[in-house]
């Protein structure tokens, strides 16, 4: 619009006769009295508006009609009378609030400003104003109808019909100017008509309801049909559509449309240049808007104008970003808003018409938020703007529309702040409520007595209304069927809410956040009582938790900020200002050449950064936030104090009181300022709120002292704050006002105060543990979908708050989740748990059992995420307590063959990370040596011993340039960088710090792998580790996991040199510890020895710089406990015999020279069996070495040990010559003898049985093989078990070395000898434990490379015999021979001895794995063995049958029915003593105990998946229980055998009752089955035993319905005793077959117990009669995975003639009683069942025939309706045939 001047100078260039005209206007019809300009050349409204009346007679006809009557000129001079009387009132209002006073009618003071009634249009004659307002109607109504749009389209396309291409730009560059001018006229003649008749002072008259209307029309059509279109480049496809012609979109959300074709795209190049014509309308649509806003503001409205304004208005919110987008938008809101403000009874209408528009909004990540809020920098600072960003840390701040360019700029929807605005202003003035009952005037009673409404109730029902109505229509599914549109908007609407929600412009977004909670949560409780998911909601409740979890989040990012930043307390007076004494925000002391400065009260030091202030802004008088506030509340007390009674009391004005005043008197300063109604809506909703508390507050204390007419002690303060209901009367800015106090304190003070009040008084934030309480009972529900989606919002609100996590009921909710039946909601929670302990690492202690729940979790996807997660807290977290347990476990993961190769990689993985990698490696070799190379190298010459291995993990994952301290008087450096200072100029350096850096992390690995092998008390885990790291890989294998693979194999062994001497460090360490007690001394060395023995073997050479150190160990004088130097030695001893062969001559001569020798003697002669066996391969790889004979001393000591042991042997060889029988001493001797015999046989290979020619000669090394096995032979045949088995342990040495004398001793029948069942049970088991030893040291020999070894030194193999595998055929004899002896190996596993059957199933296991067993006849023993009692051998047996399961699985199907009868015969074989057999094992799953069938994890990995083998599975099952089946398979003779094995049915009964079905399909194939049985067997059975009831006369005929009346059997079995009973009398009767009658009740019992098992099923599953009735086992569904209830009864498999005896006749007869009875009440339960089923099928069926015959009948009816509504003449003729 034109400024005043532009209008004046536009005014002398189009009126040729300025002067004339004036004095014409002066004179002139309507008489004027007033100059064309006064006061400071203002315009003279009368006098102008004169004149362009007179220029209009004047001028006639002449201007053109379709233009309107005025002239462009004349509209801008109109338009500028309005600008100027626009500007006089707001300099009046801006006066008039400054003195707070202002005479209305008073103009003596005015200075050119008209006032009141005589300003502006008001001064017009009223008839002058009537002819004027017609004329600008007429522009009006001509603007209406103005559709640029469509009028363009249709010239473009009549123009393409001419194929005239020049004539568009034309008919744009002169039509389409006339267009947008009369358009133009048109929205400026409407606004100058709205500015007149909403002027002060204006006659009512001019006020047209017409012109109002068509106001309105024309600002609907301008942005519906002209600016709309143009913005979104959507023009072309409207004016298209209403022509019905087919155009290619253009909008980026219409992408599943074709592209443009080349016409298509000269219409829209045609249309672009139409469009920027139409932009130029929008600045007059603006003004429009405007003054709309306030007319409706001043002059009552008709309903449907309102409507129709409202619609226009909120059309805007369709528009794509821009400048012109942002303005109109900021007067669409103003306007809605104005509307929903004036009039209450529009506000449902426009909510509703809210949700239509929120579907046609921009879609696009960049442009959803177009929306720029400023917030005020004092009451929103730097501080609260940062905490505003967190809120949305999921990612949604990354978004660049989120924060603007400015600081205080906040970037959010338009229709977010319209619904901000519209909730803000439903505000109203607080009122006390009228009470009817109450006696005398009102206003004679005190307020204190009558109840206040605060304002708010009206906000809150809108808010309620809008949230209900977003909610509902996110709950509903989309048109196409999918997921409602809705439920994005919710989640960016709530996204714009928490952005605002620390601002106090928006005080109703904490409201409207409180309602979606509320809201979420009641629909949360639906769903979870009701049970179920209804199909397509999963995308609803995956929506409401993401919202319910991201508003809890942002609750708790709040809390813990304003917990972590306090506001600080008011400090004492210091008197000694002396020392400086700083407490500053950033919590630092001294800052070296910082800014500081001294509180002037507290003398408190300060950094002047922290709280806003340089040297150049000093102030005078400084004063510290906390102090300042102080202040605050002083000057509001001594200022109320003036007031008198009109005041505040003194004792209510506190911090919180300034706090809210403060709030208040700068909310009013910014409404001064700028006269923003929202900003007015805000304060007084803020106001609206303390009432509201204060009367909470009043209730509570009236309640809780039981006062009835309520507490009064706030009414004094209720009245203060309802005086400020006006802004315009608080307090403002001022020297010691509380506004300009508040501008003195700093940005973080004052962030800190606002923080701490939304805090303290937000609904919201008070009712956070409310909420998260919701989510954690949530954590229970029994939809795993439920569990699984809170525990996704818990993780959210960790995030935000890692602290809540240490709470007893967090932690309580999230460990029993690690146990959950779902493997999703497992795998949620690790996720939780893991997200929560890397974001805190120094908490991961709380939740080490969670860890270790998740390492042994069932599913792959579980331990995955639990190893990736320990990865991280073990690679950043250095005071991990749980360390040691975690890598013992993940090691026994990676050690296990059958555990997963993901799983097992993701360790491998691990431990090569943490243990072996570089890490950092920042240093370069091109770094310049500094001056201080000197102090480096000093620093490199400290010692490497004694490092902490819980003070670093890995450099890679810590900060640089930080030091961690050690359990040394040193530091240790964190990584290279923290080195590379001192290196600047030489490679040698550089490289001497990356090996000191290396040395590092070696000692702190080696100190780790200590730590875990002494928790674990062993060392198997890591041996197992590094063989796999260390194992060889094809060359062929070029995969990404073999490349893997190669490069951990290099680093371990490159690593291994300096992890040994890492180790040889922590060994000394402790050995000069002497503070340690003696038992943990001696757990430290076994754990430091058995880590040495593991990494030796990947690197034999690196142990020989240490042998001195280790030589003095092996004297076994160490200061610990006996069975720790046991340990030692059998740790120490094979750490030798990796390096003996690695020797040379001279260090062979230095270890005689040092008395080895006699040390591994000592060892042989004193030790137990394990370091006794380990001293003598040491001692037999030095004198079997390849240099031995240079050093002869270690063969004679083994040739002196061996001929002392075996004279002793021959000593007590003939206990003949023995004068008494061996003594225990003796014995002992006898067991080590032979036991160091047998071990100089197995590790001195250059025995030779060749050289057993002359027997009698002496004992030599040579023939040691032959002679010993002579003597073995002699002390088996002793008849004392003990000797028995040491001497086949000793033989077994023998077969070690030499394989082929086992086949010997098979042909001499010794292996089926010492197997038999004939020889005593602890020579079985002995013999069962050799063959497993010699297998596994075997496999190793293989394994590890020493046959091919040892293959290769052989010259006379040649390569035809290495290929072909002849060259080691020993490696297979003990396999084949074993293999003959597999039914005896079988048996044994059916042994009463427990030991022998685990050695047994042991056994299997390794010939299994070997490929020397069968697994068709092993695996049906295996599953036998399920029946076992024993846990550990039931999942042993299971270890081997889900090995053979991955492997062959059809194998495991097709032997699972025979191996369950199995394993009922195996239980009543080997536990003869049980009193019933049993197929159910008892877990413990979230502490509570559940039964489960021991053939659930078989069925679960090996039938479940495949529905045939599931049916054919339960089918052989069921068919167990048919009488027929069972008779005709019945091969005995005898008269009194039973016909059905009851014991057998019940361990069925079990199986089929506890398997774990997966489908529904399954347990219905169960009952469908089990009907098939018991209609086709029961009732046949049932007629028997009433026929034969009958034929003893204890049943009459008429009785066979089951009337207890005169039933015998009914009324005795009611008895405890029925045999006792009187009625039982004739059951006693010799003519009463008792054993016939237990027959048929025999039989009776298959039917009682599947009667028993449907019960049961259907109670577990919720499966009713009808839907088992109406199953089809042929019939192909798809179905959901089934859920078992949680009240679910336990099933009885026991029968009352289970175990009886015939021979017991009355016990017999009680039993048999019993059961009759029990089959006779299940049969009739059944037929009710039955019938009841078959009532409500017929009746269904009715029903639906009736249906069917009324829609015939209707049908019918219409045809002859039809019939007899066509006419005669057109009914067709009938035919001959008819």
């Amino acid at each position: 619009m034109m400024n005043v001047q532009e209008a004046m100078q536009l005014e002398e260039v189009d009126d040729p006769k300025p002067a004339a005209r004036r004095r014409s206007g002066a004179g002139g019809r309507y008489g004027g009295h007033r100059s064309n300009v006064i006061g400071n050349g203002s315009l003279d409204f009368s006098s102008t508006v004169e004149r362009i009346l007179s220029t209009l007679e004047q001028r006639g006809d002449d201007h053109p009609p379709h233009h309107g009557p005025l002239l462009q000129s004349e509209l801008s001079k109109l338009s500028m009378l309005c600008a100027q009387q626009q500007q006089q009132q707001q300099q009046l209002q801006l006066r008039s609030s400054s003195t707070k006073k202002v005479a209305s009618s008073s103009s003596s003071s005015n200075d050119g400003i008209i006032m009141d009634h005589e300003l502006g249009f008001a001064d017009v004659d009223v008839e002058m104003i009537l002819e004027l307002v017609g004329y600008l109607e007429k522009h009006v109504a001509l603007a209406s109808g103005i559709n640029i749009i469509q009028s363009t389209y249709k010239q473009i396309q009549k123009i393409r019909a001419e194929n005239n291409s020049g004539g568009i730009e034309e008919w744009i560059g002169k039509t389409g100017k006339d267009l947008l001018e009369v358009l133009s006229s048109g929205l400026e003649a409407a606004a100058i008509l709205l500015f007149i008749m909403t002027s002060p002072g204006c006659d009512r008259r001019i006020v047209n309801e017409d012109a109002i209307a068509a106001s309105m029309v024309l600002m609907k059509h301008t942005i519906i049909h002209n600016i709309i279109p143009a913005i979104n480049g959507t023009g072309h496809i409207v004016a298209a559509l209403k022509q019905n012609i087919q155009v290619a979109p253009t909008k980026k959300r219409r992408r599943s449309c074709t592209a443009l074709n080349g016409d298509d795209a000269a219409v829209l190049l045609h249309m672009r240049q139409c469009y920027k014509v139409i932009m130029k309308s929008i600045t007059g649509t603006i003004l429009l808007m405007e003054r709309l806003t306030i007319l409706i503001q001043r002059v009552p409205m008709d309903d449907q104008h309102l409507l129709s304004c409202s619609a226009g208005a909120l059309a805007t919110f369709e528009l794509d970003p821009s400048l012109d987008t942002y303005k109109i938008q900021v007067a669409a809101v103003a306007l809605v808003t104005s509307i929903f403000r004036q009039y209450p009874k529009m506000r449902e209408s426009i909510i509703q018409d809210l949700f239509p528009t929120m579907l046609l909004m921009p879609t696009g990540k960049k442009s959803i938020r177009s929306f720029s809020i400023q917030f005020s920098s004092v009451l929103f600072p730097e501080s609260v703007q940062k905490l505003s960003r967190s809120l949305l840390a999921d990612g949604v701040t990354n978004d660049s529309m989120l924060i603007a360019s400015s600081p205080s700029r906040a970037n959010i929807q338009p229709m977010s702040v319209l619904i901000l605005n519209l909730v803000q202003s439903a505000i109203v003035r607080p009122a006390y409520e009228e009470d009817e009952t109450a006696e005398g005037d009102d206003e004679d009673r005190d307020n204190s007595e009558r109840k206040l409404n605060t304002g708010l109730a009206r906000c809150q029902y809108v808010s309620n209304v809008f949230v209900q109505n977003l909610m509902q229509r996110c709950a509903q599914k989309g048109e196409d069927g999918g997921a409602s549109d809705f439920r994005p908007i919710l989640s960016n609407f709530i996204d714009d809410l928490l952005l605002v929600v620390l601002g106090p412009e928006y005080p109703a977004a904490e409201m409207i956040l409180l309602d979606i909670v509320n809201s979420i949560s009641l629909a949360i409780n639906e769903i979870v009582e009701r049970k179920n998911v209804r199909r397509g909601e999963e995308t609803y409740i995956n929506t409401i938790f993401e919202a319910l979890g991201k508003i809890c989040a942002a609750e708790a990012r709040i809390r813990i900020w304003n917990k972590n930043h306090p506001i600080q307390d008011l400090p004492p007076i210091r008197k000694n200002t002396a020392l400086r004494r700083f407490d500053c925000y950033c919590g630092k002391e001294e800052s070296g050449e910082k800014y500081t400065l001294n509180c002037d009260r507290c003398k408190t030091w300060c950094h002047g950064n922290c709280v806003g202030i340089s040297r150049e802004t000093q102030p005078d008088k400084w004063l510290c936030d906390a102090c300042q506030l102080g202040e605050i509340v002083n000057f509001e007390r001594e200022y109320t104090t003036t007031l008198g009674d009109l005041g505040c009391p003194i004792g209510l004005i506190d911090r919180s009181y300034c706090v809210r005043r403060l709030l208040l008197d700068y909310l009013s300063l910014l409404l001064e300022n700028n006269g923003h109604t929202g900003i007015q809506d805000a304060y007084k909703f803020h106001l609206a709120r303390w009432l509201n508390s204060l009367q909470v507050i009043n209730s509570s204390k009236a309640e809780r002292e039981g006062q009835k007419e309520g507490y009064t002690g706030n009414s004094a303060l209720v009245s203060v704050l309802l005086d400020m209901w006006d802004p315009s009367e608080t307090q403002t800015v001022g020297a010691g006002s509380l506004s300009g106090m508040l501008q003195c304190m700093s940005d973080e003070g004052r962030g800190r105060m606002m923080v701490d009040l939304i805090t303290k008084l937000s609904g919201l934030l008070n009712s956070f543990q409310d909420q998260v309480g919701f989510v954690l009972k949530l954590l229970k529900d029994q939809n795993t979908k439920i569990r699984k989606l809170s525990l996704r919002a818990i993780e959210k609100i960790a995030d935000a708050d890692p602290t809540l996590m240490l709470k007893p009921r967090f932690q309580k909710a999230v460990f029993h989740r690690f146990s959950d039946e779902a493997v999703s909601v497992r795998e949620a929670v690790v996720s939780l748990v893991g997200n929560y302990v890397i974001q805190s690492p120094e908490l991961a202690n709380a939740f080490h059992q969670a860890f270790v729940v998740g390492l042994a979790d069932p599913g792959i996807s579980v331990k995955k995420r639990t190893i990736t997660v320990l990865h991280s807290v073990l690679c950043n977290n250095p005071n991990y307590m749980g360390r040691a347990e975690a890598c013992g476990i993940m090691l026994r993961l990676a050690a296990d063959p059958k555990e997963d190769d993901i799983v097992r990689d993701l360790v491998h993985d691990l431990f090569a990370k943490l243990w072996l990698e570089n890490g950092d490696e920042t240093v370069q070799e091109s770094h310049i040596v500094s001056p201080e190379i000197k102090d480096c190298e000093g620093v490199l010459e400290t010692p490497t011993s004694k490092v902490s291995n819980m003070e670093y993990v890995g450099t890679s994952a810590t900060p640089r340039n930080c030091t961690l301290e050690t359990s040394g008087s040193r530091r240790v450096s964190n990584a290279p960088s923290a080195w590379s200072t001192f290196t600047r100029s030489n490679r040698s350096t550089a490289r001497r710090i990356r090996n000191r850096h290396l040395r590092i992390r070696c000692e702190v690995a080696a100190e780790q792998m200590v730590e875990v092998v002494k928790e674990a008390d062993s060392g198997e885990g890591l041996t197992l580790l590094f063989r796999e790291l260390c194992s060889d890989i094809l060359e062929s294998d070029k995969t990404k996991k073999a490349s893997a693979r190669k490069q951990r194999q290099c680093l371990a062994k490159e690593r291994s040199a300096m992890l040994i001497d890492a180790l040889f460090d922590i060994l000394l360490a402790v050995e000069d510890d002497p503070s340690t007690p003696k038992l943990e001394r001696g757990k430290e060395f076994v754990a430091v020895f058995r880590v040495i023995h593991v990494v030796t073997s990947v690197s034999p050479l690196a142990i020989l710089k240490h042998l001195d150190t280790l030589l003095p160990y092996l004297k076994l004088e160490n200061g610990v406990e006996s069975v720790h130097e046991e340990e030692i030695a059998s740790s120490l001893c094979p750490i030798f015999s990796r390096v003996i062969p690695q020797l040379e001559l001279q260090n062979l001569r230095n270890l005689a020279e040092k008395s080895m020798g006699d040390d591994l003697a000592r060892i042989i002669m004193n030790r137990g069996r394990l370091a006794t066996s380990s001293a003598v391969e040491a001692l037999c790889l030095l004198a079997g070495h390849k240099f031995a004979k240079d050093a002869k001393v270690f063969g004679e000591r083994l040739l002196q040990l061996a001929r002392t042991f075996y004279s002793y042997l021959e000593k007590h060889k003939n206990p003949e010559t023995a004068d008494r029988p061996l003594t225990s001493k003796a014995k002992r001797n006898i067991h080590r003898a032979l036991g160091v015999m047998g071990s100089i046989c197995r590790f001195f290979e250059s025995s030779s049985f060749d050289s057993a020619e002359a027997a009698d000669k002496d004992l030599s090394l040579e023939n040691v093989a032959p002679l010993c096995e002579k003597m073995f032979m002699n002390f088996f045949e002793k008849n004392d078990e003990e000797i028995t088995r040491a001497a086949l342990r000793g033989m077994v040495g023998i077969f070690h070395a030499h394989p082929k004398e086992m086949l010997r001793m098979e042909q001499n029948g010794l292996i089926a000898r010492v197997m038999s069942c004939s020889s005593p049970e602890p020579v079985q088991l002995e013999s069962l434990h050799c063959w497993r030893d010699i297998l596994l040291a075997e496999e190793e020999r293989i394994e590890s490379g020493a046959a091919k070894a040892k293959m290769d030194s052989k010259k006379n193999i040649t390569v035809s015999k290495k290929i072909s595998g002849d060259q080691d055929s020993d490696a297979i004899l003990c396999g084949g021979i074993l293999t003959r002896h597999d039914s005896r190996i079988y048996e044994m596993t059916s042994s009463r001895d427990v030991s022998i059957r685990y050695a047994a199933v042991d056994l299997t296991g390794h010939l299994l794995r070997q490929g020397q067993l069968n697994p068709n006849d092993a695996v049906p023993h295996m599953l036998a063995i399920q029946g076992d009692v024993e846990e550990r051998i039931r999942t042993r047996a299971l270890q081997i049958i889900m090995v053979e399961a991955q492997k062959r699985p059809e194998i495991v199907r097709q032997h699972l029915y025979s191996g369950i009868k199995r394993s009922y015969s195996f239980q009543k074989t080997v536990h003869p003593d049980i009193n019933e057999v049993n197929a159910l094992i008892t877990v413990r799953k979230e502490g509570i105990e559940e039964k489960e069938c021991v053939f659930g994890s078989v069925y679960k990995e090996c039938i479940a998946t495949i529905k045939r083998q599931r049916q054919s599975l339960l089918q052989n099952l069921v068919r167990v229980f048919d009488l027929s089946k069972m008779t005709n398979s019945t091969k005995s003779e005898k008269e009194q055998e039973w016909p059905a094995d009851l014991e057998l049915l019940s361990y069925t009964s079990q199986v089929l009752a506890y398997l774990p079905y997966g489908y529904p399909s399954d347990v219905l194939f169960v009952i469908h089955r089990s009907d098939a049985i018991i209609t086709r067997t029961g009732n046949d059975l049932l007629e028997k035993i009433s026929l034969f009831l009958q034929d003893c006369g204890l049943l009459s005929e008429d009785n066979f319905a089951g009337d207890e009346k005169g039933d015998i059997i009914a009324l005795a079995a009611k008895r405890h005793v029925p045999h006792h009973a009187k009625e039982a009398t004739a059951l006693l009767d010799s003519s009463f077959d008792v054993i016939k009658f237990a027959k048929l009740c025999n039989e009776a019992g298959c039917i009682i117990l599947l009667l028993r098992l449907k019960s049961f099923l259907q109670h577990l599953y919720g499966l009713s009669e009808s839907r088992c009735h109406q199953f089809d086992p042929n019939k192909k569904t798809a179905e959901k995975p089934i859920t078992k209830s949680s009240t679910s009864s336990v099933f009885t498999s026991k029968l009352p003639l289970q175990g009886k005896k015939i021979d017991d006749t009355n016990d017999l007869l009680d039993a048999a009683i019993f059961q009759c009875e029990e089959f006779r009440q299940l049969m009739r339960s059944e037929h009710k069942q039955i019938a009841i089923v078959m009532e409500e099928e017929a009746t269904t069926r009715a029903m639906r025939d009736v249906g069917q015959a009324e829609e015939s009948h209707y049908s019918d009816d219409e045809e002859m309706l039809q019939e007899s509504a066509t006419p005669t003449s057109k009914r067709p003729k009938p035919t001959v045939s008819e």
